[in-house]
């Protein structure tokens, strides 16, 4: 959402306090690609949309009624 990446080895972090994607770029930019490729794959290509900050629901029972 804020187009900063983030890298945690939740093995040895399950508590995510350690972004390793600074720390390995290149593993960052491995992931980052195969799971732009993955959701591709699935029909979504993730780099042709905008991506609002915030709540996006994804099922109608999510939604804000007004």
């Amino acid at each position: 959402e804020t187009g900063v990446r983030e890298v945690y080895d939740l093995n040895a972090d399950p508590g995510e306090q350690d972004d390793r994607a600074a720390a390995d770029p290149a593993r960052a930019d491995d992931l980052e690609r195969k799971m732009l490729a993955h959701w591709k794959a699935l029909g979504h290509d993730l780099t042709k949309r905008t991506w609002k900050v915030g709540f996006n629901p994804v099922y109608p029972s999510q939604e804000k009624k007004k």
